[in-house]
């Protein structure tokens, strides 16, 4: 599969989701706040992060046993990247140890999250761990080969 094969797949993936992330009122300006974020005291983070917001597709890998999910596409936001970790906002709460697969313009990961905190109704802020990062392959949609 060509490079433009998975811009093609995500694109369609990407507008048949429904939207349903409410940002609550004091994020605004979310898509507006890009760059490199400073440290605050006390982070205990292993390396800086820098602010990266764009539209993505969050597909669940391995849910918890106790709390079963749907393995259908979900919208996300990007927040923010750093060497080894990744935070984006959904509409859905997301549990420590899931892992996830997101897939993103011009590539796709595995992530395994870590925290996860309600900012208002629909809207959850998650960070998680890098897995693993790859470029764009056929693999990227072996979940949703029905989608496609």
């Amino acid at each position: 599969m060509l490079d433009g094969d998975y811009q093609r797949l995500l694109g369609t993936i990407m507008s048949s989701l429904s939207q349903q992330i409410r940002l609550p009122p004091e994020y605004e300006d979310f898509f507006t706040q890009t760059g490199p974020t400073a440290p605050y005291p006390n982070d205990m983070r292993s390396s800086a992060r820098t602010r990266v917001r764009t539209h993505g597709v969050l597909l669940p890998e391995s849910p918890l046993p106790a709390f079963p999910r749907d393995p259908e596409p979900i919208a996300i936001y990007t927040a923010d990247f750093s060497k080894t970790g990744f935070g984006f906002v959904a509409a859905e709460q997301f549990y420590p140890g899931e892992d996830v697969r997101i897939l993103l313009a011009t590539f796709w990961m595995q992530v395994k999250i870590r925290r996860c905190r309600r900012l208002g109704e629909s809207c959850y802020a998650a960070g998680g761990t890098l897995s693993c990062r790859h470029d764009p392959s056929p693999e990227a949609f072996d979940q949703i080969a029905a989608v496609v």
